[in-house]
């Protein structure tokens, strides 16, 4: 039996959901202002 493993795609693995990471936290942190602003505007 004979195990290969690729670390290039180990990395553009991680890369990518480093990447999608990211995005979410910006998003909740975008929303979690606008939410802010909308419950000191009323």
């Amino acid at each position: 039996m004979e195990v290969i493993i690729d670390l290039g795609n180990i990395w553009e693995s991680l890369s990518a959901i480093g990447t999608i990471g990211a995005v979410v936290v910006s998003l909740y942190l975008s929303r979690k202002d606008s939410i802010n602003e909308v419950r000191v505007s009323t």
